[in-house]
């Protein structure tokens, strides 16, 4: 299964099935000047709009890569072989609240395992996202693989617990430029949907988990 820029991928599914923009836009409720946008990499949509348009080309089964590429499934074409491989497990956002603290990867039973090409150390897992408050970037059920291993960077997506609830949420990480009382800079876990509230580091009791460093959507 070969990647490819998801507006290549369906750029060649329309020429196949003989479709033009005018008929992405019909069926949208958009204007073709905004499908040939998005088409030619002038402006992006979002990941909802993209599995649309891929839905119309009549494409059933794809992944959508967190690097904007696509892959067909093609049950006839066997995958390439991976020389180097990681197994990892993929949990709710309530169990990752309790995984890295209480549960031993190794022994860990019960659990989904995904396999990634990315070595994110022992204790990394795939946390399956919950909600809306990531969207349009992150839709519910996608995964993001989380490296516990890894410090936080402003603009890196992290997984955290608030006060200690133990439900992890996922969020951008953005730094105050102020330090703490025990000498670590505050933060703020930042939604990319405006509608949910942005936590601080200076009001609440925030555990940072890991870091995100793979992102997986299942169309």
């Amino acid at each position: 299964m070969m990647k490819k820029p998801w507006n290549t991928f369906i750029r060649e599914k329309m020429q196949e099935k003989n479709l033009k923009q005018e008929d992405i836009a019909e069926a949208m409720d958009k204007t073709q000047g905004a499908i040939g946008h998005w088409l030619t990499g002038r402006r992006q949509p979002n990941v909802n709009e993209v599995a649309q348009m891929i839905n119309l080309t009549g494409v059933d089964k794809v992944i959508l890569n967190g690097d904007g590429t696509v892959e067909e499934f093609d049950e006839n074409v066997k995958p390439e072989k991976v020389e180097t491989s990681y197994s990892y497990p993929l949990i709710s956002n309530i169990e990752a609240g309790l995984f890295t603290e209480e549960c031993d990867h190794q022994t860990a039973m019960g659990y989904e395992y995904i396999d990634s090409e990315i070595d994110a150390g022992e204790d990394a897992f795939f946390l399956r996202i919950k909600g809306r408050s990531m969207e349009p970037k992150f839709i519910e059920d996608d995964h993001v693989l989380i490296d516990v291993r890894r410090h936080p960077h402003p603009g890196d997506y992290v997984a955290a617990v608030n006060d200690g609830g133990g439900e992890a949420t996922l969020k951008r990480y953005r730094e105050l430029g102020e330090i703490s009382s025990s000498g670590n800079p505050h933060f703020e876990l930042v939604p990319l949907n405006r509608d949910y509230p942005t936590l601080s580091s200076k009001t609440q009791n925030i555990r940072i988990i890991g870091v995100a460093v793979e992102h997986r959507s299942y169309l």
